[in-house]
């Protein structure tokens, strides 16, 4: 429920927020949003539509924050989340990935041009594919993650060339700019593509061009989840009870 959920819900819970009229007043008096948002949010909690951390902020202050649901549940224990709770991101990590890309070519590394066949000739359509497809998905290669069997190793490590074998065997669903279509396989490979650019694995990247340069103190690549590192499980709604 965090990833998916949370993301969507909160983004269009904010996107309700930011275009009703009432809202800028609500920011002028805090009092009023609170109780705004405290029934926004418990009405998504009570129908099973959240769990994670909200805050909104007016010129650089913070004028509302609330944690709603347990960051880790079992049979015999739950954890509140907290403020301090940290989150798997999911396809935020896209952003990173690109912002990461586009400082190559500002090294000239890298240009949008470049075809995929430069680093993996293996990959279909890799010779008219270019860097600029796979980042706004105008690739047309196959995404991975709608395969039926990923659910089956989603949550196994693997490597590169086991994860290159998986794309090879996809046939495109279309030609490269021909149309648009979301796939998470662009990204696994523009990942690659980064590590062998700089021969840095892409944590130790992120951490270099972004996360230290930024100050991002609760942000890193992640691991095992570590519930005493304030770390979110992941759930998933599974019926309607």
């Amino acid at each position: 429920m965090h990833n998916k959920v949370l993301l969507n819900t909160i983004l269009a819970s904010l996107f309700i927020f930011i275009n009703c009229s009432s809202f800028a007043q609500d920011l002028h008096n805090e009092q009023s949003l609170k109780t705004k948002a405290d029934s926004l949010l418990k009405y998504f909690y009570d129908n099973d539509k959240l769990m994670g951390s909200v805050t909104i902020s007016k010129a650089g202050k913070v004028v509302y924050e609330k944690a709603v649901g347990y960051s880790h549940i079992t049979a015999n224990d739950k954890i509140l989340e907290t403020m301090d709770t940290r989150y798997r991101i999911g396809s935020i990590s896209k952003m990173f990935t690109a912002v990461m890309i586009f400082q190559l070519i500002d090294e000239k590394k890298l240009s949008l041009d470049v075809p995929l066949s430069k680093y993996f000739p293996g990959i279909p359509n890799s010779d008219s594919i270019t860097i600029g497809n796979m980042l706004n998905h105008h690739s047309g290669l196959y995404n991975f993650t709608n395969d039926s069997e990923y659910a089956a190793y989603h949550t196994s490590p693997k490597t590169e060339d086991e994860m290159l074998k998986i794309f090879e065997n996809h046939k495109p669903e279309f030609n490269p700019d021909e149309k648009g279509a979301y796939s998470n396989t662009n990204y696994v490979l523009l990942g690659y593509i980064i590590e062998k650019i700089t021969g840095d694995s892409y944590a130790s990247q992120l951490k270099k061009r972004i996360i230290d340069k930024i100050g991002l103190d609760n942000t890193y690549y992640g691991h095992k989840i570590n519930i005493n590192n304030d770390e979110a499980s992941s759930y998933t709604m599974v019926d309607d009870k």
